[in-house]
């Protein structure tokens, strides 16, 4: 009799606390499980703004040093988001590369423009490619852009 009762004890002691812990942790109200369906709802329909380029590479192809060892090329771009892009940050590869960009926010269907310079004073004759990366209000968060060219003494 007395191992029936300590089999029945450790049977007993821990289902005990296992129902007197769980009382502690009540199911969630109704409220709280629809207010977190409703943040996840809107974090789905997050609007975000959206790049479109006509293009993200452009080759300068072939250019003097020393007649004209400054290049630049224009890259346009529309927002097909539907919300306004405001492009909040540059970085370009090389400080031989200058950039100049749409600063204002650029409305839904509207177009923008990023241009990149090449500066290849002081810069070895050959082969470059630099990039650029763009850090905007996007889902994607940063886009790259890049050139390329051959400067020739």
């Amino acid at each position: 009799m007395i191992m029936v009762n300590r089999a029945f004890l450790f049977f007993l002691l821990p289902l005990a606390s296992a129902l007197l812990f769980a009382c502690g942790n009540a199911p969630q109200s109704k409220t709280d499980d629809s207010a977190q369906a409703d943040s996840v709802a809107s974090s789905s329909d997050t609007q975000y703004a959206e790049f479109s380029f006509n293009e993200t590479q452009h080759h300068f192809g072939t250019f003097s040093r020393t007649d004209s060892p400054q290049v630049s090329t224009t890259f346009s771009f529309t927002n097909v988001g539907q919300a306004p892009l405001v492009i909040n940050n540059v970085s370009a590869s090389c400080r031989c590369t200058h950039v100049t960009y749409t600063h204002r926010p650029v409305e839904p269907g509207d177009t923008g423009s990023v241009t990149v310079t090449y500066n290849g004073v002081g810069m070895a004759p050959g082969h470059f490619r630099k990039s650029v990366t763009l850090y905007a209000n996007t889902k994607r968060g940063k886009y790259s852009l890049a050139v390329d060219g051959i400067m020739e003494k």
